[in-house]
C-alpha cells in the first residue's frame, strides 16, 4: 500500500526510524549510485515467475505452469523465525523477512515502516511498499509433529483488495492456501488510513517434526502492509 506524501518527502522518509523487538533496523534504500555504502536494492530473479510447460495446445507450446516454484529461492536468505516447542502462538516479525528479492513500489523510499502508538504492532515496525514481482520465505522448526494454523496480520487501504488475487502462501511442497480474505475484510477508516490491521487465516496443516519453510510470491499488484504472522499451534507432540 503506498502512502502519498504531499509534504516534505525527504523529511517523511527520515522519520523512518526503524525499531523491532531486539535492535534497531537499517531502512532498505532504492539507491541508483554504485559507490553509495547504502543497501543496494537490487531486481528480484525473473526465475521467480513460472516455469513454461509444453502443453500439447498452445502456439509454440508453452504455457506457465501452475506447479509451486519452490526451488527458486536460493538466493534469499532464508531465515529460521521460530523454534516451536509447545503449544501455543509463535509470531513470526515481517520486519525480520530477506527483502533482497522484494520489488519496492513505484515512489516508495524503503520497505519499513513505523506505525504511531495508537496503530499498535508486534515488534514496533511493519513492511510496506511491496509489490510484484516479490518473494518472500522464512523457517520454522516443529521439535515434535503438530496442528499449525497459518495467520497473517495485515491491512490495505482499498477496500476491494483480495489477498488471494496478489499473493501465494504456501509451506514446503504444499499447494497454496485459500484465505478467502477480500471485499469488506480489507480497508481503512477516516482515522485509520494505513494500518487498519486484521487477521487473515492462511490455512491449516498437520506438519511433521522438522524444519519447514513458509514460501511466499507477490503474484498480483501488491502485497499487504504487513505486521506479521502468528502460527498457532495444537495438537504438538501428540
Amino acid at each position: 500500500m503506498k502512502k502519498q506524501f504531499l509534504f516534505l518527502p525527504f523529511l517523511a522518509s527520515t522519520l523512518m526510524i526503524i525499531s523491532s523487538c531486539s535492535a534497531a533496523r537499517k531502512i532498505i534504500y532504492y539507491d541508483d549510485d554504485e559507490e553509495s555504502d547504502e543497501f543496494r536494492y537490487e531486481e528480484p530473479n525473473t526465475s521467480i515467475l513460472p516455469p513454461l510447460i509444453d502443453d500439447g495446445t498452445t502456439p509454440g507450446g508453452d504455457t506457465p505452469s501452475t506447479d509451486p516454484v519452490v526451488d527458486k529461492y536460493e538466493d534469499l536468505d532464508i531465515k529460521n523465525l521460530a523454534n516451536i516447542n509447545a503449544n501455543g502462538t509463535y509470531t513470526i516479525e515481517a520486519e525480520d523477512l530477506d527483502l533482497s528479492g522484494a520489488t519496492l513500489q513505484a515512489g516508495c523510499q524503503g520497505f519499513y515502516e513505523n506505525p504511531a502508538s495508537q496503530y499498535p504492532t508486534s515488534g514496533g515496525t511493519c513492511i510496506a511498499c511491496v509489490a510484484s514481482p516479490t518473494i518472500l520465505a522464512f523457517k520454522f522448526t516443529l521439535n515434535a509433529a503438530a496442528t499449525v494454523e497459518f495467520n497473517i496480520v495485515c491491512a490495505k487501504y482499498e477496500a476491494d483488495y483480495d489477498l488471494d488475487a496478489n499473493v501465494q502462501f504456501h509451506i514446503d511442497e504444499e499447494e497454496p492456501f485459500v484465505s478467502n480474505a477480500k471485499g469488506n475484510f480489507f480497508g481503512h477508516t477516516e482515522e485509520n488510513q494505513w494500518y487498519n490491521w486484521k487477521t487473515a487465516k492462511l490455512g491449516t496443516l498437520n506438519l511433521a517434526k522438522q524444519t519447514h519453510v513458509m514460501y511466499i510470491r507477490v503474484i498480483g499488484g501488491a502485497f499487504p502492509n504487513t505486521d506479521c504472522f502468528k502460527l498457532n499451534v495444537t495438537n504438538y507432540g501428540a
